[in-house]
């Protein structure tokens, strides 16, 4: 049997949307898993994205995690502060990183042939393409910005010190 930590960052949902796209846009899932993969651990030591990172990401039409349980991953939100939409399945924290059809595309839970949709949705049509992309980029820059998450810590303490 499969070990149960396999299913949780597993892409075996993201090979089965593989699976139902290689007729209509070929291995472009297969693609951006492999660039997921190579572009870990580009950061600075200040914990900035690198400039060989931002290119990477910026030169990708889509970012595509398919993951089972992700609380809300690093490369979601660096994707989109670099104007790439996100794809990925509607579960636990990634409807709080992906505005469904805004900035990317959330699928059913655990569907890949809805993910496999969701990533044809992303990339069928160049106007949309460049108007998710230019959401993605002010969404990220409006939502996780130093100043904005600065603020959200402030009054989080605030209110745990008034309670």
């Amino acid at each position: 049997g499969r070990h149960v930590g396999q299913y949780r960052r597993n892409f075996d949902a993201g090979i089965l949307a593989n699976a139902a796209l290689i007729t209509t846009i070929g291995f472009i899932l297969s693609c951006t898993l492999c660039f997921v993969l190579a572009v870990r651990g580009f950061k600075s030591a200040e914990g900035r994205l690198d400039l060989s990172l931002r290119a990477l990401y910026s030169a990708a039409d889509a970012l595509v995690i398919p993951s089972r349980q992700d609380n809300l991953p690093n490369t979601g939100v660096e994707a989109l502060a670099c104007g790439t939409p996100v794809v990925a399945f509607n579960v636990c924290g990634l409807p709080d990183l992906v505005q469904h059809q805004n900035t990317g595309y959330l699928a059913k839970a655990f569907d890949a042939h809805d993910l496999a949709h969701g990533i044809k949705w992303t990339l069928s049509n160049s106007d949309r393409h460049k108007l998710i992309c230019q959401n993605s980029r002010l969404f990220a820059k409006n939502r996780f910005c130093y100043s904005v998450a600065s603020e959200g810590y402030i009054e989080a303490y605030k209110r745990a010190l008034t309670t």
